[in-house]
């Protein structure tokens, strides 16, 4: 959900934490993500695999759909953008290290590490984590901010 207050470039501080956005996605989630990208009917979707078959997933070791690489990297690129209307996401660096399931919550967040007001722009350590327990993606976000606040 967007942030509905403005955040300028001075108000923010290193370590301030990008509001944790809690999500839980299902497959018709994934399926409208998929036909979004690849149109109505992708051969993704009408496959069985691990992101639309609990069986294939189980055949695959997993307990059952993972939600697909790009829609996570979507999913924590609109967190960062929707902490403060106006900023550009100039850089989304993230290492996947588990998947991520249908079906379960996580939350996504980040933690402000470095600001350059002569650039202005934030960067931030960004985190995908089950409600407990260890990531799944960690990274880091580059947030340019406008030069003048966005009203």
């Amino acid at each position: 959900m967007a942030s509905t207050r403005t955040i300028r470039l001075e108000d923010v501080e290193i370590g301030d934490t990008i509001t944790p956005q809690v999500r839980c996605i299902s497959l018709d989630e994934v399926t409208v993500f998929w036909e979004a990208i690849h149109g109505p009917g992708s051969p993704m979707m009408e496959r069985p695999s691990r992101f639309n078959s609990v069986e294939q997933a189980k055949k695959e070791g997993l307990p059952g759909p993972v939600i697909p690489g790009p829609m996570i990297i979507a999913i924590i690129a609109k967190a960062m953008t929707d902490w403060a209307p106006g900023v550009q996401l100039k850089l989304l660096d993230v290492i996947l290290r588990q998947v991520v399931h249908q079906g379960a919550d996580f939350k996504v967040y980040g933690i402000v590490t470095d600001k350059n007001e002569g650039e202005q722009q934030v960067e931030v350590d960004i985190y995908l984590e089950p409600t407990e327990g260890q990531p799944y993606v960690r990274g880091r976000a580059v947030l340019g901010f406008p030069s003048k606040a966005v009203l």
